[in-house]
């Protein structure tokens, strides 16, 4: 959290450099894909500890922390890669005043903005609202990068111990897609930093989200706590390249490729969270029981593009890789043209043990029944 606000990190690739044991990798510029403990996965991102796995650009404007757990990660959240997983939690509405806004501007025509404003309306009732608009080049050349979101979030306190929290979130991303420079021979080639390799005019993506989340926290007098949470997210999003892909042996020929891809999903969760903390003798528990019920709809379009309508793949001179021939779009055989529905039910219990300040001992179970058609 404080590493976050010292250097004014934007995207998840910022945090993620500074976390131990945890990689970043370019995820073809259009996805989050962290490399956890040895394992590249851009499945293990979750929101307040509910799953977030559709591929796209996080933005940092309304969070307050992100966490890694590293590990075996089936133990409490299920299907996923063996690394671990990254969890983002949000600012939410509460009684202090909120007054913040940030403007920056800097190098190739970057600028941002974000605000950060809420309040208590009442005694029983907080509102929040985050927000971001960046447009931005770069030092590459024709890339550029235009993203805004919204994130308004109600806390209503009907009582001292119950919380109910809403929220709903539009966030729209669109740049260039840039693949990068191509290697040779073994190691990057020899281009200028700032070469684009492929047609930057054919060559674009657009993420948009639309999240809806409910939480309900309950304190009962017998110390057990209580959560109730669900969260829908609808996240559309289109992915078009023309891109590089072998240098001749001579290094003065470079070939390019093309495709584009729609993946839009959905996802309904819902988790059922209940925690009790324990002393015996001078053994503290820390128990978790839980349930989580899911419904996740995917698509997948593919495409390949044919430059001049003929061919799948040209070769271009490495010195002026940068060309804008015409290119058609259209299904070849081996292209994607899918539908998916996951639903999935979870049963999972853990007992944190804490045998002094210095070691703890984890144990836990859980049971997921997981269909996909």
């Amino acid at each position: 959290q404080e590493l976050i606000k010292d250097q004014a990190m934007q995207s998840m690739d910022d945090v993620i450099r500074y976390m131990p044991g945890v990689g970043v990798s370019q995820g073809e510029s259009r996805r989050d894909n962290p490399i956890i403990r040895g394992t590249a996965s851009s499945a293990d991102f979750f929101v307040n500890g509910l799953r977030d796995d559709a591929q796209y650009k996080r933005d940092l404007y309304n969070i307050e922390r992100v966490e890694a757990l590293k590990g075996p990660n089936a133990m409490i959240f299920g299907r996923g890669g063996g690394g671990g997983v990254i969890n983002s939690v949000t600012k939410e509405a509460g009684w202090d005043a909120v007054r913040e806004v940030t403007l920056q501007a800097g190098s190739y025509n970057n600028k941002r903005v974000t605000v950060d404003v809420g309040q208590g309306i009442n005694e029983t009732v907080a509102f929040r609202l985050n927000s971001v608009l960046e447009q931005s080049d770069s030092y590459r050349d024709y890339v550029e990068l235009k993203r805004y979101g919204i994130n308004p979030t109600l806390t209503i306190a009907p009582s001292a111990q119950t919380r109910i929290k809403l929220g709903y979130e539009y966030f729209k991303d669109t740049r260039t897609t840039d693949r990068g420079i191509p290697s040779f021979q073994g190691r990057p080639s020899n281009a200028d930093r700032s070469t684009f390799f492929g047609n930057p005019d054919l060559s674009n993506w657009e993420a948009t989200k639309n999240a809806f989340s409910a939480t309900i926290d309950h304190d009962t007098s017998a110390g057990l706590h209580i959560r109730n949470s669900t969260l829908y997210t609808d996240v559309d999003k289109f992915y078009q390249n023309v891109y590089p892909g072998a240098v001749n042996t001579a290094g003065t020929q470079v070939s390019l490729s093309a495709y584009n891809n729609s993946t839009p999903r959905r996802n309904l969760i819902n988790q059922t969270d209940l925690t009790y903390t324990l002393q015996a003798g001078t053994v503290k528990h820390r128990l978790l029981a839980g349930a989580e019920f899911g419904r996740q709809e995917s698509k997948g379009f593919r495409n390949t593009g044919f430059f001049n309508n003929a061919t799948t793949s040209i070769s271009v001179p490495f010195a002026t890789p940068t060309v804008f021939t015409p290119v058609t779009f259209r299904q070849n055989a081996t292209d994607a043209n899918a539908e998916s529905t996951a639903s999935f039910a979870a049963l999972y219990a853990q007992d944190q043990i804490e045998l002094s300040p210095q070691w703890q001992a984890i144990a836990g179970l859980r049971y997921d029944n997981f269909k996909l058609d």
